[in-house]
């Protein structure tokens, strides 16, 4: 999967492979059209008074970012050296290591959701924290469902009503992502998507769901 990054708001969109050996590429005015269907770049009123559009193939990306070592220290000296575009149009590298932020069992269960974290090259002082997610709105209600039976000995109906709310979230969360410029002041939903997706799905069940019954006594 290829995307879009916008400068400045870092919008994400589906475009067309090029080279793999270069996962990042400008975008010209005159190709959006052909990477977006048709559709505007900026929905609503919101838009940027300059911007940069650059293509990112998705898939030589994510396998560079599996060479990532597992460390809590980055430095100049070590770590994955990966290129980011960043707010003034230029691309800039970075040396990255993964950085779990879930626990072990928890990283298991979701082993395509990866962090990083990551230490300027061409600016020492530039600290990037990169949220791979593949897959988010498959894995927001998984993420929901565990969290449900982990915090909540609520029984849940059995019916079709849990997968109606496990497509229902990720329908309106889509419509939240797809929205959030125009009905947000232009604010753009990024990483925070799968928690969103995951709390609705939560959020869901538990509405549906009924206190458990205590043992009747003898």
């Amino acid at each position: 999967m290829n995307k879009i990054v916008l400068l400045s708001s870092m919008l994400l969109l589906s475009v067309s492979v090029f080279a793999q050996n270069n996962y990042w590429k400008p975008v010209h005015s005159n190709e959006v059209a052909s990477f977006t269907n048709g559709k505007d770049v900026f929905p609503g009123k919101f838009k940027p008074v300059t911007f940069k559009l650059f293509s990112l193939q998705e898939d030589v990306f994510g396998n560079l970012l599996k060479q990532a070592q597992l460390s809590k220290n980055i430095s100049l000296q070590s770590g994955l050296l990966i290129s980011v575009p960043v707010a003034d149009g230029s691309i800039e590298r970075f040396r990255i290591a993964e950085s779990p932020v879930m626990s072990e069992k928890l990283q298991a269960k979701f082993p395509d959701i990866r962090s990083y974290v990551g230490q300027g090259i061409d600016d020492p002082y530039a600290i990037i924290n990169v949220i791979l997610i593949v897959a988010g709105y498959t894995y927001g209600p998984l993420l929901g469902l565990f969290l449900f039976g982990i915090f909540t000995k609520r029984i849940l109906p059995q019916n079709a009503i849990m997968v109606l709310i496990c497509i229902a979230a990720p329908v309106i969360s889509y419509v939240l992502s797809t929205h959030a410029t125009q009905w947000f002041n232009g604010y753009t939903i990024g990483i925070e998507l799968l928690l969103i997706n995951g709390l609705l799905t939560f959020a869901g069940l538990l509405l549906v769901s009924k206190s458990a019954q205590p043992n009747a006594m003898d």
